[in-house]
């Protein structure tokens, strides 16, 4: 029964660079398969691009011609002597021929020997001599997808840390790339081609954008001015220090019972600061209490996006960081925050 012949399917776009190739195959249906990275289109190698399974034929137009190159093989040489000092002329030499020795394999013992020389067989190693395989032309169909106007731009690169929480409380802070956790929608990934997907609009989820903002604000936070209450991954607060003018405050001490003792006792401390609530906020996957949902980043494509997140953040810190002036007409017992920040206000 005759092997079927292999058929490579390739899918390509006309750039004013070349063509931008790729397996036409998809794994499961959703995720395309790689072409060999060592083929030959038209005689020229393909060069790899920002996306992990296009890659560019320079100055080309069409495809002729796709080549696979030969896995490259290690073929016998000849057998020397593992100890060169056991050379004896004319009895046991340096080296052997294959054809020398007439090796055959024997069945019995499931091993190779040789016919000739065989009582000093175990003297001698092989030595390999190492073959670079050749390219062999592969059959092939191809279908045009259309023509690219303009520049192909490169996706942003934009790296943000976020806090992982792992087993019995601990945590980790891990650079994530924006590139690699953004959501677009399925009718954009079907008609879109992977290296032009970051120019449609794309998204964050709610913990997603959460986890980002949690790690900035402590990567960030001024502990003069602010401080962070609750910090966990479903709910974090951040309060401001607003220096008090100085009071004594008088506060019971209570028996374990929450008694008063008979002879009542208090404890006596200088109050010089208060704390008033500047940020707070959970995720819709983790509702808590009265806490805020933020709403998820989004944008008009990648680099819209990394903007509006960049800026989301820059304005966060600026917020919480502000120094608080003190207010005029009470003495500086009061307070004056000069603006307030929205928390799911996103810039337009």
């Amino acid at each position: 029964m005759s092997t079927p012949t292999r058929i490579v399917k390739l899918t390509y776009y006309k750039t004013n660079k070349g063509l931008l190739v790729a397996n036409a195959a998809m794994n499961y249906g959703t995720v395309r398969s790689t072409l060999r990275t060592n083929a030959l289109i038209n005689n020229k190698p393909l060069l790899p691009t920002f996306s992990d399974v296009w890659y560019l034929v320079e100055d080309e137009t069409e495809i002729t011609s796709y080549k696979e190159k030969e896995s490259d093989k290690n073929v016998l040489s000849y057998y020397a002597l593992k100890d060169a000092e056991m050379e004896i002329e004319g009895k046991i030499p340096f080296r052997l021929h294959p054809k020398d020795v007439a090796e055959y394999y024997d069945e019995d013992q499931e091993e190779k020997l040789w016919k000739n020389y065989s009582s000093i067989q175990s003297l001698y190693e092989p030595k390999y001599t190492r073959l670079i395989g050749g390219y062999e032309e592969v059959e092939f169909e191809v279908e045009c997808k259309g023509e690219v106007q303009g520049d192909i731009t490169k996706p942003i690169e934009t790296t943000f840390s976020v806090i992982h929480e792992g087993a019995w409380g601990a945590k980790t802070v891990k650079p994530v790339q924006i590139d690699k956790i953004v959501h677009y929608s399925e009718l954009d990934k079907i008609l879109t081609p992977e290296f032009a997907i970051h120019t449609k609009p794309c998204a964050l989820t709610a913990k997603q954008t959460y986890d980002i903002i949690r790690t900035f604000v402590k990567d960030n936070i001024d502990p003069k001015q602010a401080i962070i209450t609750s910090d966990y991954d479903f709910c974090f607060t951040v309060k401001k220090k607003v220096a008090l003018k100085p009071w004594v405050k008088n506060t019971e001490v209570k028996k374990a019972n929450g008694k008063s003792y008979r002879s009542p006792k208090f404890k006596t401390q200088t109050v010089d600061h208060k704390q008033v609530e500047l940020f707070e906020m959970c995720h819709e996957a983790k509702g808590y209490q009265s806490y805020t949902p933020i709403k998820g980043f989004s944008g008009s494509s990648l680099e819209d996006l990394v903007d509006t997140v960049k800026n989301y953040l820059q304005d966060l810190i600026d917020y919480i960081n502000m120094p608080v002036a003190e207010c005029q007409h009470c003495g500086g017992t009061g307070h004056v925050i000069t603006k307030g920040f929205d928390m799911n206000k996103r810039e337009e």
